[in-house]
């Protein structure tokens, strides 16, 4: 399948991934550990390109709410244009941007990271207006969080790479498929680079679902 470009999200150097773990146990869902998550990286800047002072850098949760797919904007980072650096961290679970499984298996969220004019930067349902300037994105890059046991997932009929995956917050790249939809993997690699270009065909995202 071929892999989407990150403007149909919206319908609308190398990087140092940390995983905290928290004390919290929580007797609903014993198997979570990976409860918040730091990302912090260098930048690869097309030279001719300007990015504006209050522009955003955040997190983009691709939701389907009964049937009806939209995004989601829940975290965010803070990018230094003169260091050549950036830096994301999720403290929280992004309950209000989860996928919620209609048949007993753990919900699951599924986010990237996009740099642009985002007017607010609190959690919201994001529309296609107010989105007028795309900057950046962690090319080909998700946050996954599970919010339970992924070994649920492995029988399902499409959707069993979760299977793959930690509890919790964990992160995968993109994987084509001969499938109707493209795959996340386990990421193998801690050297994520946010991308800025004025060029949208710069930001390939795999068409997950």
């Amino acid at each position: 399948m071929k892999m989407r470009r990150v403007s149909t999200l919206f319908m609308l150097a190398g990087m140092l991934l940390f995983v905290g773990c928290s004390d919290d146990d929580d007797p609903a869902s014993p198997t979570i550990q990976q409860r918040a998550i730091t990302i912090s990286g260098s930048l690869q800047i097309d030279p001719d390109m300007t990015v504006p002072p209050d522009a955003k850098l955040c997190v983009i949760w691709d939701v389907d709410g009964n049937g009806v797919d939209y995004s989601y904007l829940y975290g965010e980072g803070s990018v230094d244009i003169q260091a050549g650096t950036f830096t994301l961290t999720l403290d929280a679970p992004p309950r209000t941007a989860m996928n919620i499984s209609p048949d007993g298996r753990p919900d699951v969220g599924v986010g990237v990271i996009v740099l642009a004019d985002f007017p607010d930067t609190k959690p919201h349902v994001v529309s296609k207006q107010e989105i007028t300037a795309l900057f950046g994105a962690v090319v080909n890059t998700g946050i996954i969080y599970i919010d339970g046991n992924p070994a649920e997932w492995a029988s399902h009929p499409t959707l069993n790479w979760l299977a793959a995956f930690n509890a919790g917050f964990d992160v995968g790249e993109g994987k084509e498929t001969n499938d109707t939809h493209d795959i996340w993997v386990p990421s193998s690699t801690q050297t994520f680079v946010l991308t800025i270009s004025d060029d949208s065909d710069d930001f390939i995202f795999p068409n997950w679902k």
